[in-house]
């Protein structure tokens, strides 16, 4: 059983030069039917990732902050450093590392 033409195939058919007039030069035109059968699945996926992303960037955002706002108050300390030039100090059960460069931090709880 032959399956209905879209309105897309109809048009294509209709235009000369198999080219539709609803699509810009040099853009491709829409491919007919030949998208995933799963097309909602996916769509349903791709909006829960693109949101996942959106608070990871804001928590991304804010890590930075925070790490700056850290590395500013070790500073402001003027520590000094061990003999390879690292910053180390325990407080509270958090061990606090600051090694010079662009000053990587680390915190552990122990």
């Amino acid at each position: 059983m032959a399956r209905k033409k879209t309105k897309m195939q109809k048009q294509v058919e209709k235009d000369e030069g198999g080219t539709s007039s609803k699509v810009a030069k040099g853009e491709q035109m829409p491919l007919l039917d030949v998208g995933p059968k799963n097309a909602k699945a996916i769509v349903k996926t791709a909006i829960l990732y693109k949101a996942t992303m959106k608070k990871r960037i804001e928590i991304a955002t804010e890590e930075a902050k925070l790490k700056a706002k850290l590395i500013a108050q070790v500073k402001e300390e003027n520590l000094t450093p061990l003999e390879d030039g690292v910053i180390r100090f325990t407080v509270d059960g958090f061990t606090i590392t600051a090694t010079p460069r662009d000053i990587l931090l680390q915190v552990t709880e122990e």
